[in-house]
C-alpha cells in the first residue's frame, strides 16, 4: 500500500509522479489524500481502477491512462 498525504493541493503532474514512483516500487493499492478529497487507484487481475477526485484529477482517469499504455 502506498499512501501519500499532501498539505497544498497537488499539481496533475504531482500526482503522475506519485503514481508513477509507486507503481515503480510494485505497489497494488495507492492513495493520495488532500484534505477531505482521495483519489485511490487499485490494481485488480483486469487491470487499474481508479476512484475519487483531488481538484480536476480523477482516480478514474489515471487507471483508464495506465491500462491504455499497457498496465
Amino acid at each position: 500500500m502506498f499512501q501519500r498525504e499532501y498539505v497544498r493541493k497537488p499539481s496533475f503532474v504531482q500526482i503522475n509522479c506519485a503514481v508513477r514512483d509507486a507503481r515503480a516500487k510494485g505497489e497494488t493499492f495507492i492513495q493520495l489524500i488532500w484534505g477531505e478529497n482521495q483519489l485511490t487507484l487499485e490494481k485488480h487481475s483486469n487491470g487499474w481502477n481508479g476512484q475519487g477526485w483531488i481538484g480536476k484529477t480523477g482516480g478514474s482517469d489515471i487507471a483508464q491512462k495506465i491500462n491504455r499504455n499497457g498496465g
